[in-house]
Order: structure tokens, then sequence, then C-alpha cells
């Protein structure tokens, strides 16, 4: 699941909102894209876009907790 976030993410670039700039950020530090890859720092961003509503980063965050990736493991806070 780890690889289709970004492309989950790129598929939508042209479908969220102009202020949602916390997710290019997001998928930057979750690939490791022009950055170090940082797991917590992504799923900060993640929540950040999440908070506006993105359905796509709600997903993320979901997927964060589901593969323990920026949050601890956690199959019932993924599935919220």
């Amino acid at each position: 699941m780890i690889a289709h976030i970004p492309l989950f993410f790129n598929c939508h670039l042209h479908y969220t909102p102009v202020n949602s700039i916390d997710r290019p950020a997001s998928v930057m530090y979750y690939t490791g894209r022009g950055v170090e890859q940082d797991y917590d720092t992504a799923i900060e961003y993640y929540r950040k876009a999440a908070d506006q509503g993105l359905p796509v980063a709600i997903f993320a965050v979901g997927d964060c907790y589901y593969l323990g990736n920026g949050a601890e493991k956690d199959i019932k806070q993924a599935e919220k």
C-alpha cells in the first residue's frame, strides 16, 4: 500500500483546493523525494490536509496508522 499513497495523491493534483499546500509536502516526506524521508513529519502534514477535509489525506493518515509509519501501528485508529 505504501507505493499507492503518492500515486493516489498525484492523481488528485488538480482536484484539491489551492490552500492544500500540506498535501505535496506530506508526499515528499513520506516518499523521501526531494527531502530526507521522515514518516513523522509526513503524518503531521497528512493530518493538516485531513483537517481541511481532503478525503485522500484522511485515507493517508489511516494508512500510516495501519502500517505504523509515523505513528504507532493501530488498526482501530486506522479504521476511523
